[in-house]
């Protein structure tokens, strides 16, 4: 199973998402769906049935108080002179604090450096977009209130957008 735990987005906060990438060029990009558009907390790869558990227990022991995360500005990786990913930006003191809980609770299963960032497109070839870079650098999508992470299933088939499954919620409510 290929798995990782994401934020997913409520669907007004995804739909202003994909009318900011109809500004992004059609050629060298391959643009997020708006159905998958999330935040990823970890990414785990891909994963037994008998590591799963382990994935599962710890997170039962997760909790947070549920908080407002804001979707503002877009930015690029690793940077303007070489783009891979184009992304907007989320802010929430809350949010960093819940991935070094998730980081605690997790330890062990490979520490990732948390960049907290909501995939618009992956690059294919250079593009050069800093008019577009420079118009949205600072502009706010909207907010909404974060009360539980999933665990997500990706499902790949070549030529087509992979699907995603939620395989639990953390905390359970």
């Amino acid at each position: 199973m290929r798995l990782f735990l994401a934020i997913n987005l409520p669907n007004e906060i995804k739909k202003k998402l994909s009318e900011l990438q109809k500004e992004l060029p059609e050629d060298g990009l391959k643009k997020v769906l708006p159905e998958n558009i999330h935040l990823t907390l970890r990414f785990f790869g891909g994963v037994s049935d008998k590591e799963l558990p382990k994935i599962i227990r710890p997170l039962n022991t997760l909790s947070f108080e549920p908080f407002t995360m804001k979707i503002k500005g877009v930015g690029v990786f690793p940077n303007q002179d070489y783009i891979r990913v184009v992304w907007t930006g989320c802010e929430s003191a809350e949010l960093f604090s819940l991935g070094e809980q998730i980081s605690t609770l997790l330890k062990g299963k490979e520490d990732q450096e948390f960049s907290p960032h909501i995939t618009l497109s992956r690059v294919r070839k250079r593009i050069n977009i800093p008019s577009f870079l420079e118009k949205y650098k600072d502009v706010e999508i909207g907010e909404f209130t974060v009360s539980k992470i999933d665990l997500m299933q990706s499902f790949l088939k070549k030529g087509f957008p992979p699907k995603y499954e939620i395989i639990s919620s953390f905390p359970e409510r």
